[in-house]
Order: structure tokens, then sequence, then C-alpha cells
């Protein structure tokens, strides 16, 4: 709006006041308005920039076929189950011997043959087997074996075991080495008249480690 004034004389001095002021207000209505444009004008694309955000269904399509594709390698990289512990102590003990294999392994064989043919004095197996399955159950770092075999005969008992977990089996052999020699602490030991125990750690085909061991009575 165009703001127009004609003045004659002095004596109108306050008219021309008046109507500065209101040129003054006209011309500053059109700025509010274009102020108000632009931020009106904004508001759509601030909504442009939320769903820009938002996956598009080929995203999500290729989001979902990626997870297949790491769901199929991680069901390709997975190993195989491992078999039973019994059966892989069992086919260790029965399987014949490589040519020039280690002296423990052969040992740990030859000793198991003895056991076998061996008779049971049940008055000396019945008191210490027990307590050897009792020291076996509370010992927390034998958790991660599993015990297939605990007999005692006439001069030596036989515990056959098998680690839990081949990607653990480094460590496993230390511990159990650790679990036998600590039961020399036991109150029950040196009246069983048991000596160093002989272990025998092969490795299986599916990489575990199997302990055949043998304590002798004196």
């Amino acid at each position: 709006m165009a703001c127009m004034a004609l003045v004659t004389g002095s004596a109108h001095r306050a008219m021309l006041v008046a109507l500065t002021l209101l040129c003054g207000a006209c011309s500053r209505e059109p700025t509010q308005d274009a102020q108000a444009a632009p931020a009106t004008a904004s508001a759509p694309s601030q909504v442009g920039e939320v769903w820009s955000h938002a996956a598009s269904p080929s995203t999500v399509v290729a989001s979902s076929s990626t997870a297949v594709d790491a769901g199929k390698r991680t069901a390709v990289s997975r190993p195989p189950p491992l078999r039973p512990a019994a059966a892989a102590v069992a086919d260790y003990l029965e399987a014949a011997p490589d040519d020039g294999p280690p002296v423990a392994i052969v040992t740990g064989r030859q000793y198991h043959a003895v056991f076998a043919a061996e008779k049971r004095d049940a008055e000396w197996a019945d008191i210490v087997e027990p307590r050897l399955r009792e020291y076996f159950a509370r010992q927390r770092n034998a958790r991660a074996f599993e015990i297939v075999g605990l007999e005692c005969r006439s001069t030596m008992c036989e515990v056959l075991a098998a680690n839990r977990d081949p990607r653990t089996a480094p460590f496993d052999v230390d511990d159990w080495q650790n679990v036998l020699f600590a039961m020399h602490a036991e109150p029950w030991y040196r009246p069983a008249q048991l000596r160093e125990p002989s272990i025998a750690i092969v490795d299986s085909p599916d990489h575990r480690a199997l302990f055949i061991t043998h304590l002798i009575r004196e």
C-alpha cells in the first residue's frame, strides 16, 4: 500500500507527523509477511529431511538378504558336532598304535591292557574308588572335563576323561595335571598307597584332549 500526503502550511505539521507514522506502519507490514513466508515454505523441507533418513524398500530388502547371507556363512563355518567323549576314548584304546608313536601313548595303552586283565581287589577298591569320585566332583577345574571311566582293580585305578571344548585343550591339559597332583594333599591319598600318576594325553581326531590316567598302587 502506498502512502501519500499533501501538506500545506506549517499549521498542518501535526498531520504530517501522523501520516508519516502511518506510512511507516504500512511499509513494515509486507516485510513481516515476507519473513513469515520463508518459515512456512521451509516446513516441507524439514519433513523431507526426516523421510530421507527412513529406509527405502530396496534398502530393507538388501539388509534382509545380507542377514540371510551372513546366516548361511555362519552355518557353513560352524564346526561339526563332537563325538561322544566315551566313544572318542574307546576309539583310541581299541585302535592299533601307529608306527613310532610317542612313549606316553604306548604307556597309556599298555597300562589299560594290564588294568583290563586284572581282578578287582574289593577290599582296597571299595575304599579308594568313592574317594576319587568325590575328589573330582568338587574340583572346579575338573568341570572342563568329562570323566567317562573311573574304576579301581587290584594294582591300579584307571581314570578316562576328555576335555569338553577343543578350543581350550592346551589350557585343559595343564588343569588336568594340576588336579591330579593336587590329590597328594588329600588325607586319604597316602593311606590309599597310591604312587605318582601315569598320564597319557592324546589329541583326538576332533582335536579334544583325551586323558588316559592310571594311579598305581604301591
